[in-house]
């Protein structure tokens, strides 16, 4: 089986295959406008303590950071959206691996601003095995850094693949987090930190489990 970054590529090639030119350059000059931005310069560094968080899972039960780092370490996925193509693809490659995490006493939990009806479908689409949090609003990814305005010139075309972000994130934002994966040690330090603007480029589980 390939790995999940030879399955991007692939994906990639689809959609891109898939869309009209106009769209696939509209997309691209989204990305390199990010990557302008340095947006990753401004993530939550390895090294620095985890702020706490306190947030609703799929059955509407808060999950603390505190209670789940009490367990062992973490790997914190954020994801855009059960819209994103790429997303689901991650996290379907996390699920698929969860039983190295759990094997190494960890907790795999994932993350996104989108609605608790949303997350909930998601969970059920790819058979999740671990919990999805809804962060309203971006408060929290907001405070790690990992949050951008989607750009104007490309709504539209966010628009004409039926991708409403207001109805998934019950939100008026056009906020979203860029897909970063923190792996964190018990006494709330980040070990590793995986953040990339270019929501294509996603990294390996078996990476993020070696640090575990």
């Amino acid at each position: 089986m390939s790995n999940l970054t030879e399955q991007t590529a692939a994906l990639r090639a689809q959609i891109n295959a898939q869309l009209p030119a106009s769209t696939v350059q509209a997309f691209e000059a989204s990305v390199q406008d990010l990557k302008q931005r340095n947006i990753e310069a401004g993530v939550i560094r390895t090294g620095e303590k985890l702020p706490d968080f306190e947030l609703p899972n799929v059955a509407n039960n808060i999950i603390s950071s505190k209670q789940l780092l009490s367990q062992g370490k973490l790997i914190i996925a954020f994801f855009r959206g059960i819209w994103c193509p790429y997303c689901n693809l991650q996290i379907r490659e996390l699920n698929n691996k969860l039983n190295l995490i759990t094997d190494k006493n960890a907790t795999l939990i994932a993350i996104s601003p989108q609605s608790i009806s949303h997350n909930n479908k998601m969970s059920i689409q790819n058979n999740l095995h671990f919990d999805i949090l809804t962060d309203i609003d971006n408060s929290y990814a907001r405070r790690l850094g990992i949050i951008f305005e989607l750009q104007d010139f490309i709504k539209p075309y966010y628009e004409e693949l039926g991708i409403d972000l207001t109805e998934f994130n019950e939100s008026n934002s056009y906020e979203l987090p860029v897909p970063v994966i923190f792996v964190v040690d018990t006494d709330h330090t980040i070990i590793c930190t995986f953040a990339d603007t270019d929501y294509t480029n996603r990294t390996d589980a078996d990476l993020l489990i070696a640090k575990l």
